[in-house]
């Protein structure tokens, strides 16, 4: 049989799969004439599908298993965090976990929370984890640790870390989160603009606070002491005010009296006064009114040396 240019030998017949092959006659032509492919670009053709469907193949079994991996994390997740956070640990700022009508975090502050941890919005579906009363927690196993992020001003709400949560010199970080679970130890050190502590919050570990004092708000850390008090969170360390002279009745006009007992809060106080003298002064309802008096600024600069001395002393 002769062969034509491409290479070919003309036409090609396709008989139907798996039938019998029709004999064709001069006076009906055959209906399965096929298509002259040019030799060269047959393997190239198949090899281009064979490798799209292997591609699509491999894309369809990753995108499954990613799947069940996320399930996986959701369902150990969702456990821990039912388990860990009872009915009796939530505050009375908050709607209780039966609830349905409280309110969900922001989509728009989860995505700017992982852009600062540099993690990619596709993690968000696995951490993201949704209650059946549709409460949602952004949850992490391990550690946790945000240091010195000047433009952290807000954190989502229902943070939720099975190990240590470190948050040291975050200088616009205003509150912490409602619903904020913190397996181990909490740092909230050289957060100066800090005003709001949760009524919900858990911590299982200690609080670390060197300077920083809740907006100078003496109901702050009396809702601190009563965090402390009722197991919600462990020991507190570097408070401006001894939590053992804090009393229910203390108000306002009592912070630096109660503040220079502490070192921590008499060595701020001795470095300050002049600045908090003239925030008194300029600022009708500063926290500081106490202080515009010169007799009772004199008294607060005595007791806040003899604590200086006396912890000099006493190392």
């Amino acid at each position: 049989m002769s062969l034509n240019e491409q290479g070919g030998t003309g036409n090609v017949l396709y008989p139907p799969f798996g039938a019998e092959r029709k004999a064709s006659t001069a006076d009906e032509p055959s209906s399965d004439t096929g298509r002259v492919l040019p030799t060269g670009n047959i393997f190239k053709t198949l090899l281009a599908s064979n490798k799209a469907a292997q591609r699509l193949a491999a894309q369809a079994q990753e995108a499954a298993r990613v799947s069940k991996c996320v399930a996986n994390y959701q369902c150990i997740a969702r456990d821990q965090i039912s388990s860990r956070i009872a009915q009796g640990y939530l505050g009375d700022n908050v709607v209780s976990l039966s609830a349905r009508t409280a309110s969900q975090p922001s989509l728009s502050d989860v995505r700017s929370f992982f852009h600062m941890l540099g993690l990619k919005e596709d993690l968000i579906l696995q951490h993201l984890i949704c209650m059946e009363d549709g409460l949602q927690y952004i949850y992490f196993d391990g550690n946790l640790n945000i240091h010195q992020q000047e433009l952290l001003t807000k954190l989502p709400d229902g943070l939720f870390t099975t190990k240590s949560l470190r948050l040291p010199d975050c200088h616009r970080l205003k509150e912490l989160p409602k619903r904020l679970y913190v397996g181990m130890d909490l740092d909230i050190s050289g957060n100066m603009s800090l005003a709001h502590i949760p009524r919900d919050m858990r911590v299982g570990g200690n609080v670390y606070m060197h300077h920083t004092f809740l907006d100078f708000d003496i109901e702050q850390f009396k809702r601190l002491k009563q965090l402390c008090d009722d197991g919600n969170i462990g020991r507190i360390f570097y408070s401006p005010i001894p939590f053992e002279l804090l009393r229910e009745s203390s108000t306002q006009e009592d912070f630096w009296s109660l503040a220079v007992q502490s070192p921590y809060g008499a060595e701020y106080f001795i470095h300050r006064v002049g600045s908090l003298q003239r925030s008194a002064r300029n600022k009708v309802d500063s926290p500081h009114a106490p202080l515009r008096d010169n007799s009772v600024l004199e008294k607060l600069i005595q007791d806040a040396n003899a604590t200086l001395q006396r912890s000099t002393l006493s190392k």
